[in-house]
């Protein structure tokens, strides 16, 4: 390889950096706005006055909020020993 031929793939591996540089910004942005909505969607399920409980697909519960501790008389501790996770 002539330095020619070595300049020109200096050159295109300096771009190929800033648009992975690119991509890895933009996939921190979104992240950060995936985490950010589901923040919002976690609070707005705890404050529900209804009981709301989700299901995974094999039919076990993984989530419940306030007004289902309220109504099934569990402690929140007491939910989550059951289901296998933690708060």
């Amino acid at each position: 390889m002539n330095r020619q031929d070595l300049l020109k793939e200096v050159e295109s591996l300096h771009r190929r950096v800033v648009e992975l540089e690119a991509r890895l910004n933009s996939n921190e942005a979104e992240a950060e706005g995936l985490r950010a909505s589901d923040g919002r969607y976690r609070q707005a399920i705890d404050v529900s006055p209804g009981p709301i409980i989700a299901i995974d697909p094999a039919g076990r519960s993984v989530s419940w909020n306030r007004a289902s501790t309220e109504m099934s008389g569990c402690t929140l501790r007491q939910i989550w020993a059951v289901i296998g996770a933690a708060p």
